[in-house]
């Protein structure tokens, strides 16, 4: 019995200083409001880091706070999913879409249902396209170089430009 309870804590010792490995299943999820916070903070140093680190945030002073809603691509404008939902396309084919705030330059011009189509696989998340509504005409656009946010897995050290 000691020596199953011996193994049981080094097991858990062992496994417990491993770094993180952030995979698909980390990434935002269709239908899902996510939140980031901006903070001030004092007594730490940013520059101190590493393998097996462990980061203090307890000072943190929260100063900021956004939310971030991924659309189901099927709740997206119909036009848009001509583009970004069509499984004839299927490297433009979008996973999710974040809808992003309206805009209005100055009376002239207002720009609303703005989204940014991504597309999540184990191997990546890239960005295909966007869809705005200009003054109630709908426009979507593919990107002509699809764009690479992360390379999947992503694991302690790895780089990405």
């Amino acid at each position: 019995m000691k020596n199953i309870l011996l193994l049981t804590f080094i097991f858990i010792s062992v496994t417990s200083f491993g770094q993180i490995t952030i995979t698909q299943t980390d990434l935002p999820k269709a239908g899902q409001e996510y939140y980031r916070s901006s903070a001030i903070g004092t007594g730490f140093d940013i520059s101190e880091t590493g393998a097996n680190y462990t980061w203090d945030y307890t000072n943190l002073e929260r100063t900021q706070r956004d939310t971030f809603i991924y659309e189901l691509v099927s709740n997206a404008p119909i036009f848009y999913q001509f583009l970004f939902n069509n499984p004839l396309t299927p490297s433009y084919q979008a996973t999710e879409a974040k809808l992003t705030a309206d805009i209005d330059l100055g009376g002239f011009i207002s720009m609303t249902n703005n989204f940014l189509f991504s597309k999540q696989s184990s191997s990546s998340w890239t960005e295909v396209g966007i869809g705005t509504t200009i003054s109630g005409v709908p426009l979507p656009t593919k990107y002509s170089d699809i764009k690479t946010k992360l390379n999947l897995p992503l694991n302690y050290q790895d780089n990405n430009s």
